[in-house]
């Protein structure tokens, strides 16, 4: 939970029954058990069949899993979530491109019958167009559709792993992007000669098929066989092109016009480029989730957190919320003009709504001479009333409380919220701390790598703080 909470999905837990599953429209975990071990596995609903699909990690495949079969192992409770945006928004795009894909096939069919021209000299255009296009979009598509079960129509066949392998790629252009590219200029030429009445222009469209269809094979075939994998669709396309081809050699008393072909490379190289940029920016995305799940592995590991951290002697504060002995005990250093501080409270404020068992202290400092007063009147907030200068605290890290004008206090009051201060003043000076805001756990000052965020995961490593 607490990872998925991490990466940013709103996930849940409960129990239910069998039934209940049905409910749940996005892939969910169940908590199996099986003697004394204990196991997640993602599943899903299928709403066709009326069945549950579990998915074996070792061939990436989604098996029928029947309900005596599973009430063997699980325990009645899942994880899920009730937001996917992810999905919503691919699914969207998708059926955007798909309804502007079937109103173009539906403009060249009508315009073949109008002019009577040859409907099959088209299907491979057509059908190169339709199979790109799901090679293209294919990663943002659900797992089990149609197209996912043509990448898996056999053993050795495997979309995403070719997709994956070096080979997808040819100078730093992808093949999908490629090859997408391609029919979609082909597509727009057909469709743009047509509207000013120019009716012979496959053939000079085909007599460029002709010439790449053998270089295209030749390293598909290549690609493919040093993978040890298929990629079905990848088949298709460069089958498609190979047609398209034979239909140039065998189709006679034509003109290669120039003005098409020249039409043809100006969409191509645009659409090349626009694809080729939107798939830089998605790797871009998937590479950066990556780098910061391997970060924060790497964080969790002991010997980092002892590299990456400091030791310092026992730190005491006069400000703190929950038990004095509970383990782990975290000291958080800020300042009240800290803009940067506020996102570290926020996320403390957050740890303790989760009912995460820690001891948090915090200690003041002045970024500015006007601080000295605002710490003073934050200190006598803190020792009048501790629940309202936590109800104060929240407002300040959600930007709502402003650093107001001191309260009035009364001598004494005012003298020890002045020694306090000194007190905090004397405890940074001694840790030689400049900047704001610092995180302290279990008398280790922690570096910048550490976030506020991490302190969730360093909380549950009993491990790494003990």
């Amino acid at each position: 939970m607490e990872t998925l909470h991490h990466v940013g999905l709103d996930a849940q837990v409960g129990q239910c029954d069998w039934e209940y599953l049905k409910n749940l429209d996005s892939p969910f975990l169940l908590h199996t058990k099986s003697g004394n071990k204990q196991n997640l596995v993602i599943a899903k609903w299928d709403h066709n069949p009326s069945c549950l699909r579990i998915l074996n990690l070792q061939n990436k495949k989604w098996e029928i899993k029947s309900y005596e079969d599973t009430n063997k192992y699980w325990d009645g409770v899942v994880i899920y979530t009730t937001d996917h945006p992810i999905d919503y928004h691919f699914k969207t795009i998708i059926g955007i491109i798909s309804s502007v894909t079937i109103c173009m096939v539906l403009f060249v069919l009508i315009k073949t019958n109008i002019l009577n021209i040859d409907i099959l000299f088209y299907s491979p255009l057509i059908l190169g167009f339709v199979v790109s296009c799901c090679l293209y979009l294919k990663s943002e598509m659900a797992d089990g559709n149609i197209i996912d079960k043509i990448c898996h129509i056999s053993k050795i066949s495997d979309c995403k792993r070719v997709e994956e392998s070096k080979y997808s790629s040819i100078f730093g252009l992808k093949m999908d992007c490629l090859a997408f590219s391609f029919f979609i200029a082909q597509v727009i030429c057909v469709a743009v000669n047509y509207l000013f009445g120019i009716t012979d222009v496959l053939y000079p469209l085909y007599f460029i098929s002709t010439v790449i269809s053998l270089p295209t094979i030749a390293y598909s075939i290549y690609g493919q066989l040093k993978v040890r994998n298929v990629c079905p669709l990848c088949v298709i396309v460069a089958l498609c092109i190979v047609i398209e081809a034979v239909i140039y050699i065998f189709w006679y008393n034509k003109v290669i016009t120039m003005s098409i072909i020249t039409l043809y490379c100006c969409i191509f190289l645009l659409s090349l480029a626009i694809l080729q940029y939107i798939s830089n920016i998605k790797d871009s995305i998937k590479n950066l989730f990556t780098d910061s799940i391997n970060l924060l592995k790497l964080k969790r590991k002991k010997e980092v957190f002892l590299i990456e951290s400091t030791l310092t002697k026992p730190i005491s504060s006069h400000i703190g919320f929950g038990d004095e002995k509970s383990t782990p005990n975290i000291t958080t250093i800020l300042s009240p003009s800290c803009n940067h501080c506020k996102k570290v409270v926020s996320d403390f404020l957050a740890l303790r709504q989760k009912g995460l068992d820690f001891r948090w202290n915090i200690i003041l400092g002045q970024t500015t001479q006007a601080d000295a007063d605002i710490i003073e009147e934050w200190i006598h907030r803190f020792l009048t009333d501790k629940d309202k200068f936590l109800e104060y605290l929240i407002l300040w890290s959600n930007g709502v409380a402003q650093m107001s004008i001191p309260i009035s206090q009364n001598p004494v009051k005012k003298s020890v919220s002045s020694k306090i201060r000194q007190t905090f003043n004397n405890q940074i000076a001694q840790l030689n701390i400049i900047g704001f805001p610092k995180i302290i756990l279990n008398n280790r000052l922690l570096s910048s790598i550490y976030t506020s965020s991490d302190l969730e995961f360093l909380i549950a490593d009993k491990n790494i703080i003990q």
